[in-house]
């Protein structure tokens, strides 16, 4: 689950297998959009208090970004999460 924040996601790297589903939840007090940094997969508008599944594939481009400020960041990944 990737929670969509005002000021951006939590958490901000999220451990996946291809295959897996990854939930953007619109927990911020505006409507938002993800988009990878590629722009070849996005959510759509995602409504305050809705959410998107987004199923993952091998080969898609796993950073993203909020499409109306890019500064806000994100990414998915595959590799193992760290230990501590």
């Amino acid at each position: 689950m990737i929670f969509i924040q005002s000021d951006g996601y939590f958490p901000e790297t999220s451990y996946v297998k291809p295959g897996d589903r990854a939930r953007f939840v619109n927990s911020s007090d505006q409507s938002h959009e993800v988009v990878s940094v590629d722009d070849s997969w996005g959510t759509g508008p995602i409504a305050v208090g809705s959410e998107v599944i987004l199923v993952i594939e091998d080969n898609m481009n796993m950073g993203f970004h909020n499409k109306a400020d890019a500064e806000e960041t994100g990414q998915i990944t595959f590799e193992d999460p760290p230990l501590d």
